[in-house]
């Protein structure tokens, strides 16, 4: 059986795709297959993706009408027949050691591996770390997946979510059911912190495995609009709900809160970005979550006027003095 299966979603990333698959095949550990998910492209990409099946022996390429990001890399793992789903986004790239850093952690009835991002900027070609330091993280043999996490998010203060840097047993996944939710924009945050804490054990991958590019005008993470924004809130709900339905996994609830406290500041401070309108009902999907903005240790000076002004006011006061 194949080691890895690497999942590739593919849509109108002409410019960038040839720079990712490359990246890709460079690996110095080549057990994987890679299944190219054509998402109904338009650009071309398509086309390019079944003139490198005929030279690839490793490669499946499958076409689909547009569905998103969410669809495409389930109509990929269900293709996929490697040990382990590895996800890759067709406008970034890997290290060539990416692969063989990950798989040393994968024995030992480890279900999740994750490892640390870098981002790039198209233009500079300027890499920066995400400054997570895995090195204080040692695996405790009496901890397990929602115990270990609960550590985990404690000492770390950036999200660990993105399926990017998640690679993923895939009889785990099977076992589990699990599938990324299709139709919304936040899909790694509703699923993969799940996928953590069912865990049976997580192992941490100290080595930068994954590059993500930054400045391109037209990727979901790079673009402005309301509906991502209102998403991220229900995705928070969903939480709040799930701890509710399945106290076992209670002990991350705190920890991860905290995780979503700084986000919720970081929207706070760019909410200038949108119209007043949209910025009325962002206020409105965020109020709800006051707690966690109010929490935050980002926000810790803006208490006082959370107490005087109430929330409201003090979320358009927060706006306003970090007006871009």
């Amino acid at each position: 059986m194949t080691k890895i299966s690497v999942i590739v979603p593919v849509y109108n990333v002409k410019e960038y795709f040839e720079e990712c698959l490359w990246s890709i095949y460079a690996q110095d550990f080549q057990d994987f297959e890679v299944i190219l998910v054509d998402d109904g492209s338009t650009d071309g990409s398509g086309e390019f993706c079944d003139a490198l099946e005929a030279s690839r022996e490793n490669l499946k390429v499958i076409h689909k009408s547009n569905g998103g990001l969410s669809s495409a890399r389930n109509e990929g793992v269900r293709h996929a027949t490697g040990d382990w789903l590895v996800f890759v986004d067709s406008d970034d790239i890997i290290p060539d050691n990416a692969f063989s850093n990950m798989m040393k952690y994968s024995e030992n009835d480890i279900d999740v591996i994750i490892g640390k991002f870098q981002t790039f900027d198209s233009k500079e070609r300027i890499f920066i770390d995400d400054k997570i330091d895995f090195t204080c993280l040692s695996i405790d043999e009496n901890e397990h997946g929602a115990e270990y996490l609960s550590r985990i998010y404690d000492n770390v203060k950036f999200p660990l979510w993105s399926a990017c840097r998640n690679y993923i047993r895939r009889a785990f996944w099977e076992k589990n059911k699990f599938s990324f939710k299709e139709g919304i924009t936040s899909e790694d945050m509703e699923l993969i912190p799940r996928v953590q804490m069912l865990a049976e054990n997580v192992a941490l991958c100290p080595e930068v495995i994954y590059y993500y590019r930054v400045s391109r005008g037209g990727s979901i993470m790079a673009s402005k609009n309301l509906e991502k924004e209102l998403c991220f809130f229900h995705v928070i709900s969903f939480y709040e709900k799930f701890f509710f339905d399945h106290p076992e996994y209670r002990v991350v609830q705190e920890p991860l809160s905290r995780t979503f406290g700084r986000l919720i500041y970081t929207k706070v401070c760019n909410l200038s970005v949108f119209g007043k309108e949209e910025r009325e009902e962002i206020i409105d999907a965020l109020l709800p979550h006051k707690k966690l903005l109010y929490d935050c240790e980002s926000a810790i000076k803006w208490r006082m006027f959370f107490k005087v002004l109430g929330a409201r006011n003090t979320i358009k006061l927060m706006a306003w003095r970090h007006k871009k």
